[in-house]
C-alpha cells in the first residue's frame, strides 16, 4: 500500500491526523528494514513499539526450505503462537486460510511478560502476499482492557507493510547471491584461456622431457661402457687413476638412475590429474 493509498483510505473516515501520522510513520519504519537479521528486525520492532504501544512482539517467518514458521526476532519477550486457532501453529498452510486482518485477540497471563498480575492480550496477524504466507506478527498488550480499535487497525496495517519489507529484503538477498555466482562464473571464464595455455605448455614440457631424457641416457651409456672397459683392461697407470675411473662410473650410474625417474614424471602427472591428488616425485 502506497502513502497516497493510505491517505485516501483514512480521508473522511473520522480518524484524526495523529492516527494518519502514525500510519505514515509505520510505513517509513518498515521501509527502513535492510535485512531480515534478528538485530535489524528487533530494531524495527523497537521503533514501532512507541507508535502502537505494545509490550512485547515476535516476528515469525517461514523458512524457505522446510516451509515451517520460526521466531526470527523478538522484542522483550517471545510471543508464542496461539494454538487454539490452527491445528499446527508452525504449519504455514494452517494460517494461509485466515484473513489478513488481525486473526485473533487471545488472552494470556500477564506474568508471561513480566507483569505480577493482570492479563495480556495477544494480537496475531498473518503476513501474506497474494494468499501466500510469509510470516506472522505477534504483539502482546499487557493491560486490563483489550487494546483500542485504532491499535488493532494499526496492527493490521503494520502486518501488511512489514511483509513487503521482508519480501524486499529476501529478494535482495537472493539477487546478491545470484550476482556473486555470476561473478565467479565470469572469473572462471576469464581464467579458462590461461588454464588452457598452461595445460598445453605442460604437455609440450612433458614431450621435451622425454626427448631430453633419451638423449642423456644415450650419452650416459657411452660414458659408462667406456669407463668399464678401461677398468677391465687395466689401462690406468696407478691406483689413483683407477679410483678416479671408478668414481666417474659411479656418478654416471647415479645420473642414469635419476634419468629413469624423470621418465616416470609424465605418467605420474596424468595419474595426479585423474585421481585429483598430489603426487610427490623424488629424484
Amino acid at each position: 500500500m502506497t502513502v497516497n493509498e493510505i491517505g485516501r483510505l483514512f480521508k473522511n473516515s473520522g480518524s484524526d491526523s495523529q492516527l494518519l501520522d502514525r500510519i505514515l510513520a509505520i510505513k517509513r519504519i518498515t521501509e527502513s528494514l535492510d535485512t531480515t537479521t534478528e538485530d535489524n528486525l528487533t530494531a524495527v520492532l523497537g521503533a514501532l513499539r512507541r507508535l502502537i504501544g505494545f509490550d512485547a512482539a515476535t516476528v515469525w517467518l517461514v523458512h524457505g526450505k522446510n516451509r515451517k514458521l520460526y521466531p526470527a526476532a523478538s522484542l522483550l519477550n517471545q510471543v508464542e503462537l496461539p494454538i487454539e486457532l490452527v491445528t499446527d501453529p508452525t504449519n504455514p498452510e494452517s494460517w494461509e486460510r485466515l484473513p489478513e486482518s488481525p486473526a485473533s485477540l487471545t488472552t494470556v497471563s500477564g506474568r508471561l511478560f513480566g507483569s505480577a498480575g493482570g492479563r495480556a492480550y495477544v494480537l496475531t496477524t498473518p503476513m501474506k502476499i497474494r494468499e501466500r504466507l510469509n510470516g506472522l506478527l505477534n504483539l502482546a498488550f499487557v493491560t486490563d482492557e483489550p487494546p483500542p480499535e485504532d491499535a488493532v487497525g494499526l496492527v493490521g496495517i503494520l502486518g501488511g507493510q512489514l511483509v513487503w519489507a521482508v519480501e524486499r529484503c529476501q529478494y535482495r538477498s537472493k539477487l546478491t547471491a545470484l550476482y556473486e555466482t555470476l561473478s565467479k562464473l565470469e572469473t572462471t571464464q576469464r581464467l579458462s584461456p590461461g588454464i588452457a595455455r598452461q595445460v598445453q605448455n605442460l604437455a609440450e614440457a612433458q614431450d621435451m622431457l622425454v626427448s631430453i631424457s633419451h638423449e642423456v641416457n644415450n650419452s650416459l651409456s657411452v660414458i659408462i661402457g667406456n669407463v668399464q672397459c678401461l677398468i677391465m683392461e687395466k689401462v690406468a697407470a696407478s691406483d689413483q687413476s683407477r679410483d678416479r675411473l671408478q668414481r666417474i662410473e659411479s656418478a654416471a650410474v647415479k645420473i642414469s638412475a635419476i634419468n629413469k625417474r624423470l621418465l616416470q614424471v609424465p605418467s605420474l602427472i596424468k595419474q595426479s590429474d585423474k585421481n585429483q591428488e598430489d603426487v610427490t616425485i623424488k629424484l
